[in-house]
């Protein structure tokens, strides 16, 4: 049931397919094929650290890291309906509270930044 669980959480990938097929509606690159689908399903255009594709040729920086995460924290109320920062902040409080789960918050917390940045 694990793997069926993982398996679901990719079916928002199957969207990709169907998205790509419209020119103009967001930039997920060719997502038609299978080989453009894994390309943008590992980020090859964009990096661990890079929020964009640099298509405009903006130096990589932390300056521009800096100001992609501040755009990020700016947007985030909005983008979630303002619950999702208060959801977030609930969650780690109640993680950070338990000594058993503290260290799962801080991975989370972690993995959180990585995702971010």
């Amino acid at each position: 049931t694990l793997a069926g669980c993982g398996l679901l959480g990719l079916t928002p990938y199957l969207y990709l397919v169907r998205a790509g097929e419209e020119p103009g509606r967001g930039a997920w690159g060719d997502t038609t094929t299978l080989a453009g689908l894994m390309s943008h399903v590992l980020r090859r255009d964009y990096g661990t650290w890079r929020l964009f594709s640099g298509a405009d040729q903006t130096p990589q920086g932390w300056a521009t890291l800096l100001r992609g995460v501040s755009l990020y924290f700016a947007n985030l109320p909005a983008e979630t309906l303002f619950i999702g920062p208060v959801l977030a902040v609930i969650g780690i409080w109640s993680l950070l509270r338990n000594p058993r789960t503290r260290v799962s918050a801080v991975g989370l917390f972690g993995a959180w930044g990585v995702c971010v940045t």
